[in-house]
């Protein structure tokens, strides 16, 4: 599905709760009441929530990239973490503490939560590259929640790539040409 070089590693870490009644897996409960109340057409600001076992799997996340980079014999500046939903939500938090900077970051479908976890990292953001996709009519997480997220990366100094697409909760062929796009110029910039 992405066009990058032979040689580029992917790692999926499965996220650890499964969920019958949505997407089949998660990372952290998922709040049904929120999403049925956002079917009602209700706006609610979720930027300060914190969800409760995010510290306990960035915590997780970090220990998963420390021994894949070692497995791998690859050193932060040659890695790009990302997710899709809740999955860029963590990884988007395991950067801002990550102790090495990776080479990017990828967020598919994220939104903008767990702000006052994030301010304190935000310096770490400084020159990191960073592409975020988000569908205008996600039905799921706002379009708007995504631009807050993506003001607030811009505004911490990351080189942001952002692409916008008149779609849901999903990953359309333009999200993969631009994601593909991204990982050949920061990991292959010669080529």
């Amino acid at each position: 599905m992405l066009d990058v070089p032979d040689q580029t590693r992917f790692v999926f870490p499965e996220a650890p709760l499964v969920v019958d009644s949505g997407p089949g897996r998660a990372w952290w409960m998922l709040d049904m009441e929120f999403f049925e109340r956002r079917a009602r057409g209700e706006q609610i600001d979720r930027s300060n929530d914190i969800p409760d076992s995010l510290a306990e799997r960035s915590d997780q996340l970090a220990a998963f990239v420390e021994e894949v980079s070692k497995q791998l014999g690859v050193t932060a500046d040659r890695l790009i973490i990302g997710g899709f939903s809740q999955g860029a939500m963590l990884a988007c938090d395991y950067v801002l503490r990550a102790q090495h900077k990776p080479a990017g970051l990828v967020l598919f479908s994220s939104t903008l939560i767990a702000q006052p976890r994030l301010q304190p990292g935000l310096a770490n953001l400084v020159g990191l590259k960073v592409f975020q996709s988000h569908g205008q009519r996600d039905a799921i997480l706002p379009y708007h929640d995504a631009e807050r997220l993506r003001a607030l990366l811009q505004g911490a100094g990351c080189e942001l790539t952002f692409v916008p697409f008149p779609g849901g909760h999903e990953l359309p062929p333009t999200v993969l040409m631009g994601a593909s796009q991204f990982i050949r110029d920061v990991l292959y910039p010669a080529a």
